[in-house]
């Protein structure tokens, strides 16, 4: 006779790893509905960088598949370093990226500790950031030039930064040693993020376009979302 205490532990024990199980997978392969850009900007990278290999940085990772401007890069044999400090992306950047690089920190202008505000997979740095907030984490941060300091092939062979990081791009592009970095494209998001995605965007590159053109760089394309400036 199966004794029902026991077979009822029994129960217990398997649904909580069966949920632990579940909340694995959910980490390491979160759900998909855009694969690539969010708006096809992988595809115009691609048309100005087709080299079979190179390096990439993408700041403000986030996800490794879903609206990345590097997974198609990824793929095609490129490596490079994922730089983003929300924890609860590591898992999923680690296990679907194994050939990339990851640093935790959050890209600013100066080394230290900053508010992160998290709504879903969406968070920011900025305080006057309109976002439905469900929680608030402190992050490390900081400069790009310190963080790719340890990679000086990424760093010198670059041909691509992506930097989405919710409103903090002129920060991020702040910290950047230009004598020692210089991607031949860079994609940024210039648009204020307020919540409803059906709302008009605010650009805010005005905040950082003229640093760019002061090194080189000229705008290629725009939606409004994303810019894509090449050098050169």
């Amino acid at each position: 006779m199966i004794d029902s205490t026991k077979f009822h532990e029994f129960q217990y024990e398997l649904r909580l790893l069966i949920g632990a199980m579940e909340r694995t997978i959910q980490r390491t392969y979160p759900p998909v509905t855009v694969p690539g850009s969010q708006y096809g900007e992988d595809k115009i990278l691609a048309g100005l960088l087709p080299e079979a290999a190179g390096f990439y940085v993408d700041v403000g990772a986030s996800h490794p598949v879903e609206c990345s401007n590097t997974k198609l890069f990824y793929d095609r044999g490129w490596r490079g370093l994922l730089v983003e400090c929300l924890p609860s992306a590591w898992h999923s950047l680690l296990r679907q990226r194994p050939g990339d690089f990851l640093s935790p920190l959050a890209a600013m202008d100066a080394p230290g500790f900053a508010r992160l505000r998290v709504s879903g997979s969406v968070s920011s740095t900025r305080i006057d950031w309109d976002i439905a907030e469900q929680a608030e984490l402190i992050v490390e941060c900081d400069t790009l030039a310190s963080i790719l300091a340890p990679f000086p092939e990424i760093r010198e062979k670059c041909s691509l930064l992506s930097l989405d990081v919710e409103g903090a791009e002129a920060q991020a592009l702040r910290g950047i040693d230009w004598s020692a970095f210089h991607p031949k494209v860079i994609v940024i998001e210039a648009a204020k993020y307020h919540g409803d995605p059906k709302a008009v965007k605010e650009d805010l590159s005005g905040e950082w376009s003229a640093l760019l053109v002061a090194q080189g760089y000229r705008r290629h394309w725009k939606n409004e979302l994303n810019q894509i400036w090449k050098r050169g």
